[in-house]
């Protein structure tokens, strides 16, 4: 539990099982919509973009799996922001396991933005000038070389913000002591300081993406490539552009408004941060959509095999119609003798 002694801030009963609903319908289309992704990547033989489909299945993986964790604790946040409670299956688990559960969660969490932003430094790298210093790097150095001083980043940056975050993480039982006690001001400060370093740090985040944004569009400007390779490298941008305008829709503004809500104890802030959570889970079956309709061989399969199952239908409709047509001819024969019958016997009546 945490610091939040007003009731009211609290959500309703009544948002908290759309909540749940909510999840589990949104885990539903993303378990669906994440795998047809995958698969139609996997097998559209396109060798230009290979490499970038590597990228992609990596952050559609981690997405994945976010979603998976998210959904199933359900958590609504309270104050400080490390303090939780579950609405779903895994609310269940006990303290250390919830702890480790939003632990590993959070570095889940991380690798998607990092998947993310190995597909900007990509095209980014892509988009410069063969003789650009940066590129000539990328490509003398041996791919095992690159993965490996990704991997020592990832880790060194995951290394540092979990083991903070550990650092930092209140004792649940004395935070449910103190709002026993009603004494909304126990060991706040450094939670606060360490919620601000996040919060920061997150600020900084569009301004980095914004400007690499630039870059790669004044260097597919500047460069002289074939038309094939400019039209290449200009779908790839312009998927990658809405891939980031959905991330920042559904992804970096919740988690922003989340962490202002609970850093600066705004009035209902845990019902906010529901709403929030709602946002989150909906990122990955948009992601998905963006991937198969801006880049051009994918909705290529997408199409046709769209064509295929209208096909398919068309066919197995005129089938049955073709197949139940004698009985509905024998109905139709059956239900007008019984009328001529109702008929004949009213006038006998009658008569």
């Amino acid at each position: 539990m945490g610091i939040f002694l007003n009731e009211s801030d609290l959500p309703s009963a009544e948002l908290l099982h759309f909540y749940k609903v909510f999840e589990d319908t949104a885990l539903g289309v993303t378990v669906l919509m994440v795998p047809f992704t995958i698969l139609v990547m996997v097998f559209t033989s396109n060798s230009v973009i290979n490499a970038y489909r590597l990228l992609l299945i990596n952050e559609l993986s981690w997405s994945l799996l976010l979603d998976i964790m998210a959904a199933l604790i359900g958590a609504v946040s309270l104050y400080p922001l490390p303090c939780y409670y579950g609405v779903n299956v895994t609310s269940a688990l006990s303290h250390t396991q919830q702890l480790t559960y939003f632990v590993v969660g959070i570095g889940v969490c991380v690798m998607k933005d990092f998947a993310i932003f190995y597909q900007l430094e990509y095209i980014l790298v892509k988009s410069l000038a063969m003789d650009s210093k940066i590129r000539t790097f990328f490509l003398m150095t041996p791919k095992s070389g690159l993965v490996l001083t990704h991997v020592g980043i990832i880790l060194s940056i995951l290394g540092t913000g979990l083991g903070r975050l550990i650092y930092y993480l209140p004792d649940q039982e004395e935070q449910k002591r103190s709002l026993t006690s009603l004494d909304p001001f126990v060991d706040r400060t450094h939670l606060i300081k360490a919620t601000l370093v996040g919060f920061i740090a997150l600020s900084a985040t569009p301004f980095i993406g914004i400007a690499f944004l630039i870059i790669m569009y004044n260097s597919m400007r500047k460069n002289n490539w074939s038309t094939h390779t400019y039209r290449l490298q200009k779908m790839l941008f312009r998927s990658l552009v809405f891939q980031l305008i959905a991330f920042s829709i559904f992804m970096y503004l919740p988690c922003m408004m989340l962490m202002s809500a609970l850093l600066f104890q705004l009035r209902d802030g845990p019902t906010i941060t529901v709403i929030c959570f709602c946002f989150v889970l909906m990122h990955t079956p948009i992601d998905c959509f963006m991937i198969l309709y801006f880049i051009k061989p994918y909705r290529s399969v997408v199409a046709n095999l769209l064509k295929v199952l209208q096909t398919y239908g068309d066919t197995t409709m005129q089938y049955t119609t073709h197949r139940l047509s004698p009985l509905s001819q024998y109905l139709f024969q059956r239900k007008s003798n019984m009328d001529i019958s109702r008929a004949s016997t009213t006038q006998v009546q009658h008569f």
